[in-house]
């Protein structure tokens, strides 16, 4: 595992690493296990973009202090940061580095605690983009407040030098 050498446990900032496995990853004709691509343009922000994330965190009314035993779901929708920053509090900033998502109303769903590291998706064409990574947001597994991933176009120069690396 490859952290970021900048990352902040306290802001958040630069929260992502790279994961490299012993042995190649086998995919299958059933596509039960398929790989992800990365964005081609690093100047797209995705916003207001129609977005798929999925993860064994918590749920909307669960306890709080137990995740999903199965691995859920949902579409969600990105926003600007701009817009971003005005939901959670007139003083806040969200940094260009990430992207804001909130529930969409195609689904009951969205990203809470214990989804952190797990993908924010784009449907583009026949494959999936990832476009963020699960980091972090305001308490609970509220509806109405954007929850925030690391936005991997900001990072795409970073994985490639990673993924280059012995």
């Amino acid at each position: 595992m490859t952290l970021h050498p900048a990352y902040d446990s306290k802001t958040y900032v630069n929260d992502i690493a790279i994961l490299k496995t012993e042995q190649p990853i086998p995919f299958d004709a059933k596509n039960t296990v398929s790989p992800i691509c990365l964005p081609e343009d690093p100047n797209n922000k995705f916003d207001n973009t129609e977005v798929f994330v999925c993860g064994w965190g918590q749920t909307i009314g669960s306890d709080g202090n137990s995740n999903s035993p199965v691995l859920l779901h949902t579409v969600m929708t990105t926003m600007t940061n701009v817009m971003c920053n005005k939901m959670v509090s007139p003083t806040f900033f969200i940094p260009d580095e990430k992207i804001c998502a909130r529930a969409s109303g195609k689904s009951q769903g969205l990203s809470c605690r214990g989804d952190s590291g797990g993908p924010l998706m784009y449907q583009h064409g026949s494959h999936m983009d990832l476009i963020g990574i699960a980091s972090s947001g305001p308490e609970g597994c509220l509806r109405e407040f954007p929850k925030f991933f690391t936005r991997v176009t900001s990072y795409l120069d970073w994985i490639r030098l990673q993924m280059i690396k012995p």
